[in-house]
């Protein structure tokens, strides 16, 4: 792990903090009834980068933080993102000589409103979680068959809806649909039985492709190396520390060229990952599987 860099914002400095100077997330804020605004969380604090770049702390240039999204900074490539991250990194550093600048566009996170951080176009979804393939193709195709042929050898992926992107916290309405139990005789249209919840560890593309067919410009690594991303969830009573395994080539080198081009707004969703433990499932339907058995939930309910 790389060692700590100081800031002058002290919660930054803290052991054990989500946000220090090293790990400057990106997103979207409100203050009360103020306006959307692109923000950089640091500490236990919010800083309005779209105030910093209207005060000209990052140089002259077309704005590209002026609006409610981080699709401009997106598309602008992967050497202004570097700069971006060089300046904001040195404005934030102990002993900065533009604290006094700076720091009155600080808020408390407590009081912010996060947002969508960036205009969704289009999704895909990577069925990319070994273990989660192997659970959902056992239930449909059994064990003997878990994994389509081609998994190991190039990423399964489907174009999902780009409106079924929110934040946390939005309501999610049960989806209606026909359904047919066994011992009825007609179809009936009626909320779903099944609802499933799902660790997914997602992506997202910057730059867009040159053209329709073209892919996506190479990683700096052909391959990603094979290391756990580790990120410890608790959805109900599923709890997992989960591994993410990339067919080969990656994804974002093996994005879908022939139909669709790429845009600066596609997410990339890397579909549930799993662990081999069925308490460490990654899903609900990995836990209950299919035979109808019972999920209980952390506060209580099944």
């Amino acid at each position: 792990m790389s060692a700590l860099l100081r800031s002058w914002v002290g919660s930054a400095n803290e052991a054990g903090g989500a946000f220090p100077l090293n790990n400057l997330p990106y997103g979207v804020f409100s203050v009360g009834n103020g306006a959307r605004r692109c923000g950089v969380a640091i500490g236990d604090r919010v800083l309005d980068v779209a105030a910093l770049e209207r005060a000209g702390l990052f140089g002259s240039g077309a704005p590209l933080c002026d609006g409610a999204e981080w699709n401009a900074l997106m598309a602008a490539g992967p050497e202004v993102w570097a700069r971006f991250r060089a300046r904001l990194t040195a404005l934030l550093a102990e002993g900065s000589p533009d604290r006094e600048t700076v720091e009155p566009h600080l808020h408390p996170l407590r009081d912010a409103a996060l947002h969508r951080p960036f205009a969704v176009a289009e999704y895909t979804d990577f069925y990319s979680g070994r273990h989660h393939a192997t659970n959902v193709g056992t239930m449909f195709r059994g064990a003997g068959n878990a994994l389509p042929p081609n998994w190991l050898h190039i990423p399964i992926a489907y174009n999902g809806r780009a409106s079924s992107v929110v934040v946390s916290g939005t309501g999610i309405r049960r989806p209606w649909g026909q359904l047919k139990r066994p011992d009825e005789a007609l179809p009936r249209f009626a909320p779903c039985r099944r609802f499933d919840f799902e660790l997914e560890l997602g992506a997202v593309v910057g730059t867009p492709s040159a053209r329709r067919g073209v892919p996506l410009p190479p990683t700096r690594h052909s391959r990603p190396p094979r290391r756990p991303y580790r990120r410890r969830c608790r959805v109900a009573s599923v709890r997992a520390c989960l591994p993410v395994e990339w067919p080969s080539p990656p994804p974002p080198r093996s994005h879908p060229v022939v139909i669709v081009a790429s845009c600066p707004r596609r997410a990339l969703w890397g579909r549930a990952v799993a662990k081999k433990a069925p308490s460490a499932a990654g899903t609900s339907v990995g836990v209950c599987t299919r035979s109808g058995a019972p999920l209980r939930a952390a506060r209580g309910g099944v």
